[in-house]
This record gives C-alpha cells, sequence and structure tokens, in this order.
C-alpha cells in the first residue's frame, strides 16, 4: 500500500538529526577491538536500520507501506543499549505475529522512546518494553493522534516503561513533542520530537501518562494501516 507522504518540507529537515543523534555514536564503536561481536553486529543492523528510516521519512511522493514483524528486531536493540550499558527488558504479550508498516521507522521511534526512558532515569535502572494488543478501546491520555489515524481500533501498542522523574506537572505533556524541548541537563530535545513525525508517518497514534517513578510512553500502531 502506499499513501502520500504527510510530512511537511521542514519535518524532513528536522529527520536528519537522526544522523548526530542516534548513528553516529554507534557508527564510531562497531570496528572497536575490544566490542563484543553480538554487540558490535548489533550496532551495524541498528546503523542501517537508521539510514533507511531518514530515506523513507524524507523521500517524496508516498510512503509505502509492508508485512513485517510485531517483534521487530527487539533483540538488536537490547544489544545496542548493552553496548551502552543499559538493560532493557522486552514483554511480548500478543499472539498477533504480523502488522502492516514500516519496520524501520518503527524501529527507530521504539528506540528513541526507550532512549528516552532511560535517559529520565540518567542512565539507572531498567527501561521495559511491552508489546500487546489494543483491541477496540479508546486510546487513554493521547498527546498526539495523526492526521488519518484513528483514536480506536486494532493496535498493537508498544509500551515503554520508566522509573524516572516523570515530565514535569507545572508544564503540558504536549510540549515535550516540539523540537528542541527538553528537561534533562544534556538532552537536545529531538527524541520525542522524531517520535511525533515517525507516529505521523506511520498513522500511529502516541500517548503519555506520567508521575514521578511510573511513567508510560505507548505507541499505537494499526496492525493493518490498509
Amino acid at each position: 500500500m502506499n499513501v502520500p507522504n504527510p510530512l511537511t518540507l521542514e519535518e524532513k529537515v528536522s529527520v536528519t538529526r537522526l544522523i548526530g543523534h542516534d548513528i553516529l555514536s554507534q557508527h564510531g564503536r562497531i570496528l572497536l577491538p575490544e566490542e563484543d561481536q553480538r554487540v558490535a553486529y548489533a550496532r551495524h543492523l541498528h546503523v542501517r536500520y537508521a539510514m533507511i528510516a531518514i530515506r523513507h521519512l524524507t523521500q517524496e511522493g508516498d510512503c509505502f507501506y509492508f508485512s513485517s514483524d510485531v517483534n521487530n528486531n527487539f533483540d538488536m536493540m537490547q544489544g545496542v543499549f548493552e553496548g551502552d550499558e543499559r538493560n532493557l527488558s522486552v514483554e511480548l504479550n500478543t499472539k498477533e505475529k504480523k502488522l502492516f508498516g514500516d519496520k524501520h521507522v518503527l524501529y527507530m521511534l521504539v528506540y528513541n522512546l526507550a532512549k528516552n526512558g532511560f535517559d529520565a532515569m540518567r542512565g539507572k535502572g531498567n527501561v521495559t518494553l511491552t508489546v500487546s494488543e489494543h483491541l477496540g478501546g479508546r486510546i487513554e491520555n493521547p498527546i498526539f493522534i495523526p492526521q488519518g489515524a484513528q483514536d480506536h481500533g486494532y493496535f498493537i501498542r508498544y509500551d515503554i516503561h520508566d522509573t524516572g522523574e516523570g515530565f514535569p506537572a507545572e508544564k503540558p505533556i504536549r510540549d515535550s513533542l516540539q523540537l528542541g524541548t527538553t528537561t534533562k541537563p544534556s538532552g537536545t530535545g529531538f527524541g520525542l520530537h522524531f517520535a511525533k513525525l515517525a507516529s505521523k508517518y506511520l498513522r500511529a497514534p502516541l500517548s503519555i501518562t506520567s508521575e514521578p517513578g511510573n511513567t508510560h510512553v505507548a505507541l499505537y500502531h494499526p496492525v493493518n494501516l490498509g
């Protein structure tokens, strides 16, 4: 299935920041002699996925969606985080095996949500990714529903949970989706902004519930974009 790319020219330009945000730091460590081979291979695939995601998000014309695994190379993602001395737990609570979308964009979106979770805990503690089915009910606490998407239906829910400080109570959570908005001392304000652009491309709503010690950021990916 192909539909028009919904990203504006300005949004496509901002997507290229992914190079400095998620590619250069991994690419530079692939060939380190002391690097574990499994981690090195995970970094290699990560860089490849990131480059393909950039190409797809910035292309002119149509998006192209294909069938891919619900469990989209999360072992690779775990390997990348392991190389950064971070532990990502993955729980699969669905019998659904396939969905219709873009596996490269989905991977980079989930990776950035998990990366934000680790940053919120200052690198201490686990982040848990839970993959489950969301059947029919409405999405709770949505912060972004892309044009053409629904706030109810049959989704695969990618929920990222962390036990960090949470989002500031005095500011609207939606503000965090804007480029350059961050509450972290060394933050770039790009991770959640990229998540918004990727969810717009995938027609996949985002939701956030947050309080100190308990934050859930969830992506609701339609099982069939067709």
